[in-house]
């Protein structure tokens, strides 16, 4: 990559919440705790509280009783407007709350993560893709497509949809991680200060989540399609049909796209 976390997360959602999928990642966004609560001169705030709200629709009420959001508080339809009084009413189930959500500065944590590198003496190379990796007397030699050189004792394979071809490179078992699209895009609203301290709010039937993102809604259809690793395009009709749930679920009424895009996830066998 010629930009730094070019591919990694933050593309969409951007938000920490201990409450948030399966029984691994929970165990790990706990642990991680501590990196953002830390205060580091000239640094700002990792995080600002948001609030998460997942919600469900009449008929839906099944998945309050999903494991996974056991710490989460219990709203009734009315408690769940207050929070977000743009939801229609005579849809609403109910809702799921984590009051602790925050939204992260991903930029903030990669220029974080790259000045504690390069304080520990750690060196960063950009544009620095492998061709091939040996390991001789207990030592990694690792050869770029440029024909540069780096030896270590230790490789970490951190390399997202890439883990498995970086596996296969280095001689070593792959994990067979599943690469999927993940669909964002940003909607206009015109009652902005309204709407921008609402929490992000994820509809429990899988149809979309939405938050707000400076003047407008980013929205995403919450998709996983499975894709090769790369550089994605999004799938117009994914926006589209994601409006419309939008509009569905909410008195929007939106219909002005100002922007789009498409970042990759991956999955592991664990969750």
């Amino acid at each position: 990559e010629s930009q730094l976390a070019t591919h990694a997360t933050g593309r969409s959602a951007a938000t920490r919440s201990v409450c948030y999928g399966s029984s691994v990642i929970r165990q790990l966004t706990s642990a991680g705790g501590w990196f953002f609560s830390q205060e580091v001169h000239e640094t700002p705030p990792l995080l600002k509280r948001r609030g998460l709200l997942n919600i469900a629709i009449k008929g839906e009420e099944k998945h309050f009783e999903n494991p996974m959001f056991g710490q989460m508080q219990r709203l009734s339809s009315l408690e769940t407007l207050k929070l977000c009084p743009i939801l229609q009413k005579d849809l609403l189930a109910g809702g799921l709350y984590d009051p602790d959500a925050s939204d992260i500065d991903v930029g903030a944590v990669i220029d974080l993560l790259r000045k504690q590198v390069t304080f520990e003496g750690g060196r960063i190379h950009r544009n620095w893709r492998l061709l091939s990796a040996k390991r001789i007397s207990g030592k990694w030699t690792l050869m770029s497509t440029t024909g540069n050189t780096i030896s270590a004792k230790i490789v970490v394979n951190a390399t997202g949809a890439w883990c498995d071809e970086l596996a296969v490179n280095c001689g070593v078992k792959k994990l067979n991680v599943r690469t999927t699209r993940r669909t964002a895009f940003v909607t206009s609203v015109t009652n902005w200060k309204e709407i921008e301290k609402f929490p992000l709010v994820s509809d429990l039937g899988g149809r979309c989540y939405f938050k707000p993102e400076t003047g407008g809604l980013l929205c995403s259809p919450m998709d996983s399609t499975d894709v090769l690793p790369g550089d994605i395009t999004f799938d117009e009709l994914d926006v589209a049909r994601t409006l419309d749930d939008l509009n569905w679920l909410t008195n929007l009424n939106c219909r002005h796209i100002k922007s789009a895009w498409a970042g990759i996830r991956t999955f592991s066998t664990d969750g």
